[in-house]
């Protein structure tokens, strides 16, 4: 994974922000998305996660293209947990992440880069053909601007 440009902080120093100064928000930690960044293009797609899929040591367990592409969020959503019947996960012993369309609402997400070979085993991860999970593509604004993902 490209390492994310970060502030550095020597041992025994700390950065000193002015009252008046502006703080760093998520952004400045992550990639931004480039102008030409699409969907998908030859060999790869973007995929807006959330929940559990936000933590890259699980996602690239079995998926190991993925790389942050940059830090987004979905206008209209909120993070709801539960299945699809509102239901708690046998298997995770509670609520799993899930999105429902709200009006005024966003969820906050990374959207990352992947291979269309791990496609496949993304699916198998989201419980794609138990109908635990159904991909759509959506719009998510990054700070510049709006994307196309699958989630």
């Amino acid at each position: 994974m490209p390492s994310p440009s970060r502030p550095s902080h020597s041992a025994g120093s700390a950065q000193t922000l002015h009252p008046s100064s502006p703080r760093p928000s998520l952004f400045s930690y992550l990639p931004l998305a480039a102008a030409g960044d699409n969907m998908q293009n030859d060999h790869t797609f973007l995929y807006f996660a959330y929940g559990s899929n936000l933590l890259m040591e699980r996602l690239q367990l079995k998926n190991p293209s993925a790389t942050v592409h940059c830090l987004a969020r979905l206008k209209n959503y909120k993070l709801m947990f539960g299945n699809y019947q509102g239901l708690a996960s046998d298997r995770w012993h509670g609520g799993v992440a899930t999105i429902e369309h709200s009006p005024g609402d966003e969820v906050w997400g990374v959207v990352w880069r992947m291979s269309l070979s791990d496609l496949e085993s993304l699916d198998s991860q989201e419980n794609v053909t138990l109908a635990a999970y159904s991909p759509v593509e959506l719009s998510v604004k990054t700070k510049q601007r709006e994307i196309n993902c699958r989630t």
